[in-house]
């Protein structure tokens, strides 16, 4: 399939949370548009702060997909 084709597939399923992992799963060019809507906004409050400094530590290439991010 081209790129563009997957980037629409994956658009088209980013509202559904629990088929974002999945599409993870497919294969590998699929992983960046992913972790883009899957970062691309986190809202979390100032308890889990310490967890998402601890998965950052884990997993530092989803940092650069991470633009906003709101405490709640």
């Amino acid at each position: 399939l081209p790129p563009e084709l997957c980037d629409y597939i994956i658009d088209e399923l980013s509202l559904s949370y629990g088929t974002l992992p999945v599409c993870a799963l497919v294969c590998r060019a699929w992983l960046p548009r992913v972790r883009y809507h899957r970062w691309n906004r986190i809202q979390l409050s100032e308890s889990n702060v310490p967890k998402l400094v601890m998965l950052l530590h884990r997993v530092p290439d989803v940092a650069p997909y991470m633009k906003h991010l709101d405490l709640v």
